[in-house]
């Protein structure tokens, strides 16, 4: 393992590739081109909430742009057109990305899975190193689908690294190297060319060592801007040496705003409710934990408070399932499973909401409960959005504190790798009686981040924006975006998802 982590950390800072006409030919040519990398499932509805925020704020400022997502899937992964099926509504193109995952489905890791992996991911970091220096029909004999994603990387006007990631190498070991390695990677790739790269909305995780630390600065100080959403991430860099070109920006998901589509799904339970969400994170490292005795503790520490929850307070626990996404054979659904089983044993009424549901429903839902218990950090995002007040429990990095800070909420945030029922309990009891009070502070929060998000994105698309003729489709202005919530439904996705 120290061998490869050595191999990484030389691969890291690679000489950028020599850019050729070739790869740039015709960028002057057509519409004002956006190219967002770093693309995740849609079956996490953080991403699906992040994303379309995104695309109709630039929509917003330039109504005819082109907008091409980079995926971090291969595109013969055998779900790559279900993991885009929200976003595809936008009418906008979505692509294999220069360095995706090297997993084809999402079965649990093994050697008939992992062999392969190994393969594509050493072919990947073969094409990721040798098409700069390729001419173009080469690049596309020996590596077709990373050569497109190159020329479109080239041939772009501006380069939008997707927000809502923690950029951060915990775990440690080889997951979270390989992790670091590769969300490192496609920026620095992105900052070969000429064109402006924005890393937007991002939070800097936990940095394992100084060296990293500077590798991360390196890297991002080649970009145009970067956009962090908390002070922690702005202090983390700060710490680093990098300070010109970082602003800090309240999470873009915030402009999802909830419409009466989830909570119908709730038509049937009276009563007040608590909003969950859960992550299965089996990979230990909290702590010093193995995942198995990390995800035992969790699970028994969430039953002990939801029931007593229930008893004391009556309220009804309803599990959100908030990201369907399977990785390696685990899936957040089933940890709700579960929960469920052990809360009915216990004479606990359950609700479980696992309806493949958009940020929009998802948000209607929250607003229904009269808290939240988010462990899925976007679900706490659309919860604000909506009115309700959350108990945040954080797995990975900072970001979660850093949100609830934010919204004057720190003192609701709780350590995944340590949480107790009696400290969640108490949590859980003191919003219940202050919940008015928080509930009016979170309105005036989120009015004011929706203003800076606005403002924030505005700015960066007006500066880094097209600078072609003004009678050219790519330079103009919308005067109003349709609502944030109807964009239209296909028929592979439910009238109910958005």
């Amino acid at each position: 393992m120290e061998f490869l982590e050595t191999i990484l950390n030389f691969l890291m800072p690679a000489v950028p590739g020599i850019l050729r006409t070739d790869w740039r030919a015709g960028k002057k040519t057509r519409k004002f081109r956006v190219v967002i990398t770093h693309c995740l499932s849609d079956s996490n509805k953080g991403v699906v909430a992040v994303l379309l925020a995104t695309i109709r704020k630039i929509r917003q400022h330039y109504p005819d742009a082109e907008i091409v997502l980079h995926s971090m899937y291969q595109e013969d992964h055998k779900r790559f057109e279900y993991h885009a099926r929200f976003v595809r509504q936008e009418n906008v193109e979505v692509r294999e990305g220069v360095l995706p995952t090297p997993y084809i489905d999402d079965t649990a890791s093994g050697i008939l899975s992992d062999v392969p992996a190994i393969f594509r991911l050493f072919k990947s970091i073969v094409a990721v190193f040798s098409i700069p220096f390729l001419p173009l029909g080469v690049a596309r004999m020996l590596f077709p689908s990373q050569a497109r994603a190159y020329e479109t990387l080239q041939s772009a006007d501006l380069i939008l690294m997707k927000g809502g990631h923690d950029i951060g190498n915990e775990p440690g070991g080889l997951r979270g190297r390989l992790y670091f390695w590769r969300i490192l990677k496609m920026i620095s790739v992105s900052t070969r060319s000429t064109t402006p790269v924005v890393v937007l909305g991002q939070s800097i995780g936990r940095i394992r060592s100084e060296n990293d630390g500077r590798r991360v600065r390196d890297i991002l100080k080649r970009c145009s801007k970067v956009v962090v959403r908390d002070d922690i991430s702005r202090a983390m860099l700060e710490g680093f040496g990098l300070s010109e070109n970082v602003t800090v920006m309240p999470d873009i998901g915030f402009l999802t705003e909830p419409e009466p589509s989830g909570a119908r799904y709730l038509e049937h339970v009276t009563g007040k409710l608590v909003g969950i969400t859960v992550v299965n994170w089996p990979y230990g490292d909290l702590n010093g934990s193995s995942g198995r005795t990390l995800m035992e503790s969790y699970t028994a520490a969430l039953t002990d408070a939801l029931e007593r929850t229930y008893k004391d307070l009556g309220a009804t626990p309803v599990f959100v399932l908030q990201d369907m996404t399977t990785f390696h054979g685990s899936s957040d659904m089933q940890l709700i499973d579960d929960l469920s089983e052990r809360l009915r044993r216990r004479d606990v009424p359950v609700q479980v909401i696992d309806q493949d549901l958009g940020p929009i429903a998802l948000a209607d839902i929250y607003r229904r409960c009269e808290i939240v218990i988010g462990t899925r950090f976007h679900s706490c995002v659309l919860a604000a959005a909506a009115g309700t007040p959350s108990i945040a429990i954080e797995y990975q990095g900072t970001k979660t504190r850093g949100l609830l800070r934010s919204l004057n909420l720190e003192d609701y945030v709780h350590d995944l790798g340590s949480l107790s029922a009696d400290a969640l309990l108490e949590s859980i009891k003191s919003m219940f009686a202050n919940r008015a009070e928080i509930a009016a502070s979170l309105q005036s929060n989120v009015a004011s981040f929706r203003t800076s998000v606005d403002t924030t994105v505005s700015e960066i698309l007006d500066e880094l924006g097209p600078t072609c003729d003004p009678s050219s489709p790519c330079s103009g202005h919308a005067d109003t975006i349709d609502d944030f919530g109807d964009s239209g439904q296909s028929a592979s996705v439910p009238a109910d998802s958005r």
